[in-house]
């Protein structure tokens, strides 16, 4: 028997050989069996999961059996036709089902390469927080933020290393501020007396020091700067605030400085002191030189002297003079000297016994010398001798005692004037008979110019002069 399965149908053919007859008998018979594709599949997947697929009027167990029968000869052929079940493809829903697998394959492909760049490198730290990239274990973060994990705040600029960040905000170390600790600060912030450049305070007028929290007297009057609470002054000003005017050279240390001008000790003389001066201006006598070398000059008949001088009207700059002279003279020399050691003289007419100082300076002491002239030779001057040897005996912190020798000439009393050093200034009234006084009401460690003239009417010798200070 030989079987072919075409579509749809199967073709049997029968070869049967009879014993009686010796004869081949060949019998075909097509069977046209029409199954359907799901009959045929083990599983149907388009069917529900309960249902089960079986040939019509065929046995469960998947054969087919058939009977045939030839009347004539009374033989029966009975055909047995097993059909083998198989898996199908679902035919109709192949494209979609391979454009499906095609995307899956796709999927797995991506999935396969993030696990193999992700999963197979060390673990960071709490994932670096989602801030950062993870490489090789370590966080690499993104701007703005630090740490082992990605955690912390980044300070802006990192607060220059200046300070320390502490989620995002800087603490600065000393001496620096702002946001990021760039700007440097100055000590104690200048005290509010300057303003801070890089760091150095600029202190405003009257301030100094590191902080500008020195601070000089009275601003220095504006006639100097202050460095270190000191008053550094301008040329021709002095005093702790500068608050008086300087004398040339500082009088050489030869005098003392009243309003810019120097009053010179005895035996010095000039705008600052730098000349030596003699004894009575050597009587006129002589040529006063460094060593006071006299030319004497004998005469019979010597100069008279103008007596009994007196001062009339003062005004702001000019002072009225008056004497009396046993002797016709030539001529008068009149001659005024300032306590800053400025001179002018004028002459006047022996036959005249008044004249007028002017262009004289309010506030200003003037000593003022009368001399009579006769044939050039001078007299000796209308004046008193100083008193001499003045002196500081004792002194406390609010006093100084002061003693001298009186001088050859009759006096009627003594003017003793101090001058602090900063310039205030108070008159004693002393009788003849003194020779000594203390002085009381001062300041401890101040320094004071202490001035003595002898007086004798209108008369006032030049002075005698001494510098102490109280309490030392």
């Amino acid at each position: 028997m030989d079987i072919k399965k075409l579509p749809g149908w199967i073709l049997l053919t029968i070869f049967l050989v009879s014993s009686e007859a010796e004869l081949s008998v060949v019998f075909n018979h097509v069977y046209t069996i029409n199954v359907p594709a799901s009959a045929l599949c083990t599983v149907d997947l388009g069917a529900p999961d309960s249902s089960q697929m079986f040939p019509k009027d065929a046995a469960s167990d998947g054969h087919i059996t058939e009977q045939a029968v030839n009347e004539g000869n009374q033989i029966v052929f009975t055909h047995r036709i097993h059909i083998p079940r198989k898996a199908c493809g679902c035919a109709e829903d192949l494209p979609a089902l391979k454009d499906l697998l095609s995307r899956l394959e796709m999927l797995e492909g991506q999935v396969s390469a993030l696990k193999q760049k992700y999963c197979s490198q060390t673990k960071c730290p709490n994932n670096c927080f989602g801030r950062g990239v993870c490489v090789e274990g370590n966080c690499i973060c993104d701007p703005s933020w630090s740490g082992l994990d990605c955690s912390e705040v980044i300070c802006p600029s990192n607060c220059f290393a200046h300070g320390r960040c502490v989620n995002g905000t800087c603490f600065c170390d000393e001496g620096y501020s702002g946001v990021d600790c760039r700007v440097r600060t100055c000590v104690n912030n200048c005290h509010g007396n300057g303003f801070c450049v890089q760091g150095k305070c600029v202190c405003t007028a009257g301030y100094s020091g590191e902080d500008c929290s020195l601070a000089c007297p009275n601003d220095c009057m504006k006639r100097g700067y202050c460095l270190e609470g000191t008053c550094i002054c301008q040329e021709g000003y002095v005093g702790d605030d500068c608050s008086r005017l300087a004398c040339p050279d500082n009088c050489n240390n030869r005098g003392r400085c009243i309003k810019g001008r120097c009053s010179c000790e005895n035996g010095y003389e000039g705008e600052s002191c730098a000349s030596r001066s003699c004894l009575n201006n050597c009587n006129n006598n002589g040529q006063c030189v460094d060593d006071c070398i006299l030319s004497i000059f004998l005469s019979v008949f010597p100069v008279s002297s103008p007596k009994d001088l007196t001062v009339g009207e003062v005004t702001h700059e000019s002072v009225d003079l008056s004497w009396a002279n046993d002797m016709l003279v030539t001529e008068y020399l009149v001659s005024s000297t300032s306590s800053g050691g400025l001179r002018q003289e004028f002459r006047v007419p022996g036959d005249q016994t008044a004249a007028t100082v002017k262009e004289l300076e309010p506030g200003i002491e003037y000593l003022i010398h009368v001399y009579a002239v006769l044939s050039n030779r001078k007299s000796v001057p209308v004046n008193l001798d100083p008193p001499t040897s003045l002196e500081k005996t004792a002194s406390t912190e609010t006093s100084v005692s002061l003693t001298w020798h009186k001088p050859q000439a009759k006096v009627s009393g003594y003017k003793l004037v101090y001058v602090s050093e900063d310039g205030r200034l108070e008159e004693f009234d002393l009788a003849a008979t003194a020779t000594q006084y203390t002085v009381p009401n001062l300041t401890a460690g101040t320094t004071y110019t202490f001035t003595l003239t002898a007086e004798r009417g209108h008369k006032k010798s030049t002075p005698a002069t001494v510098t102490e200070s109280a309490g030392e």
